[in-house]
């Protein structure tokens, strides 16, 4: 099953209903769901939880993927928009809208991208770093260079345009330049 793409498994999926299929789907992504859900549930204790809501709307509604941009993009939209509904509102909850405009952006510098990779103490000072910026610039960042997604897939699951997405990660990396 290794040699499917990600649009091959789940159309494979959605004519066979082979659970094989969606299985290989959601281990390849199962990392990066977690830590998507993590990050915005702020709430490691909620995580687990929330994860089987996540994979549970995926199964729902992976009928409605019709193969236009990344599925790691669209499954993205589902944690966000999933975890973005469970968000208590006096605990500064959003709509999905809101989550998404404030979901991600990319940073471009190899500077960065060499310091969190060094050491753990570095890794620690930039996530410190990058956790003191709005959404809207730290979760672009977060995807593009810590979970190593493309822009086009940064883009799916932020559903911005990928211009939105360099002006974001950009924007960002000078608020990150001040920062350090």
């Amino acid at each position: 099953m290794q040699n499917y793409s990600d649009a091959e498994l789940a159309a494979l999926y959605n004519e066979s209903k082979c659970s094989h299929y969606l299985t290989e789907l959601f281990s390849r992504h199962s990392d990066i769901i977690y830590r998507a859900v993590i990050r915005n549930m702020k709430n490691s204790s909620d995580a687990g939880d929330m994860v089987q809501k996540v994979y549970r709307q995926m199964v729902l509604n992976l009928h409605l993927y019709k193969g236009k941009g990344s599925v790691i993009g669209w499954m993205l939209q589902i944690v966000f928009g999933t975890c973005n509904n469970q968000l208590p509102t006096e605990e500064g909850g959003q709509s999905f809208e809101e989550g998404r405009q404030n979901s991600i952006i990319k940073m471009k510098s190899e500077i960065v991208q060499v310091a969190i990779h060094k050491n753990n103490e570095s890794q620690e000072m930039i996530e410190s770093h990058l956790n003191k910026l709005p959404e809207i610039n730290k979760d672009p960042i977060t995807l593009q260079i810590i979970e190593g997604l493309s822009i086009k897939e940064v883009s799916d699951a932020l559903e911005i345009s990928e211009k939105k997405v360099h002006t974001q990660i950009a924007q960002g990396f000078e608020k990150l330049k001040l920062s350090l």
